[in-house]
């Protein structure tokens, strides 16, 4: 896999707006996530499996977060302190670590 960088808001709109399989376990942040991107952001629980060629937007909190679930206030608190992020990740091969 291959880390693409940080992406800014609009980067991941633009890379989502084609169509996503969402895998946002929280409902708090699949609603931020849905605001912040104009795109609808479905709370799933899902497994998902990327391969060869697929593009991720992961968000990326700074520290571990345990034993509390975020609101989305909280969430949107993160990224305003620039605690948290979107990152690109492109899958360019699979194979074990």
């Amino acid at each position: 896999m291959e880390y693409a960088g940080a992406v800014w808001a609009e980067g991941a709109r633009a890379i989502l707006e084609g169509g996503f399989v969402s895998a946002v376990g929280h409902e708090a942040t699949a609603r931020f996530l849905s605001r912040v991107l104009g795109l609808e952001v479905r709370l799933s629980r899902e497994a998902v499996f990327l391969h060869e060629g697929d593009v991720a937007i992961a968000m990326q909190f700074g520290e571990r977060i345990q034993g509390v679930e975020l609101g989305e206030d909280e969430v949107e608190r993160f990224f305003r302190e620039e605690r948290a992020r979107f990152l690109k990740v492109v899958v360019d091969r699979i194979g074990v670590a």
